[in-house]
């Protein structure tokens, strides 16, 4: 009879050794299916770019410019981004788009969150016109087409439904010199072209709320500034936007204004335009003395000159 402790046989050996190299080629293969995703995911970002440059060029816009960052299935970080080559044409930072698969075949993205946002105003031919508002309408072209071809249903979706901004600037560009606004804001849109928008400008580090609504393909804008206190003196600079040039020198203004206005825009121009001003206590410092001035208010509208406001 054979001891326990008498040691195994050469047969009870081959099947331990398969056991082991069974798992060695399951970790090797495991290992090797890593490496193919993460050099796809590597890879990624510069198949995106490519198509993005091609339909960049589809659309008349071979300018532009719009690298990729990350990119998954279900999410993609954008970065930096230029719409065309002309001077003040919208850039920015970053934009992550988040999407889903089925609506992003349909030309719909879910979401689109910008940072670094800056935005031209230029003011030519009596109006302020945005920078770019040309390239971005080819760029938006083919779905708008394909949106207009059909009436909008409840499953139509437009080709973005929310837009945020943050750490944005809007820059003023006038005859008289350019001023920045810095702001942040959001949007949301449907199928028909309607948007509805909130926004906080800043622009002497005061903060002005901003409401408004609009219809994308009528080219209507309805904007309410909601009453806001900000201090007048830095405000001197902006005179010359509304054509009043400010004495030299300029003088000391000391005191604060509420400001609400209210304002409708179709093609670049307010049709209709009112805005109303509420200063409790001024006081204006001139080399010959100082002017302290009590509850002034006025209201400015659209087609007045500005200097005849009623007070």
């Amino acid at each position: 009879m054979k001891s326990g402790s008498e040691k195994r046989t050469g047969a009870d050996t081959p099947p331990r050794f398969r056991r082991r190299d069974w798992l060695i080629a399951a970790v090797a293969f495991a290992l090797f299916l890593f490496c193919i995703a993460a050099l796809l995911l590597l890879k990624l970002p510069r198949l995106g770019e490519t198509f993005i440059e091609r339909e960049l060029r589809r659309r008349g816009l071979p300018d532009s410019e719009c690298g990729v960052i990350a990119l998954t299935p279900h999410r993609a970080l954008l970065g930096p981004l230029r719409l065309g080559a002309e001077a003040g044409t919208p850039r920015a930072r970053t934009a992550a788009v988040t999407y889903r698969l089925n609506a992003l075949r349909r030309g719909s993205v879910d979401q689109v969150h910008l940072t670094g946002l800056e935005l031209t105003l230029r003011y030519r031919d009596s109006a302020w016109r945005l920078v770019g508002l040309d390239a971005l309408q080819r760029a938006m072209s083919s779905t708008a087409g394909a949106a207009a071809a059909a009436p909008p249903s409840p499953a139509a979706l437009p080709p973005v439904q929310r837009v945020t901004v943050q750490d944005a600037e809007l820059v003023l560009a006038h005859p008289t010199g350019n001023l920045r606004i810095a702001f942040t804001g959001a949007a949301t849109f449907d199928a028909a072209g309607r948007v509805i928008f909130r926004a906080t400008l800043s622009p002497n580090e005061d903060a002005l709320q901003i409401r408004g609504s609009g219809d994308l393909n009528r080219g209507n804008l309805n904007v309410t500034l909601l009453p806001s206190r900000t201090r007048l003196e830095p405000w001197l600079a902006w005179l010359p936007l509304a054509g009043i040039m400010p004495p030299t020198p300029t003088p000391a203004v000391n005191g604060s204004v509420v400001i609400e206005a209210q304002a409708h825009w179709k093609d670049g121009r307010a049709l209709d335009l009112r805005v109303d001003l509420h200063a409790p206590r001024v006081l204006i410092q001139e080399p010959w003395g100082q002017a302290d001035l009590r509850d002034i208010r006025g209201r400015v509208e659209a087609g007045t000159d500005w200097r005849a406001a009623t007070a």
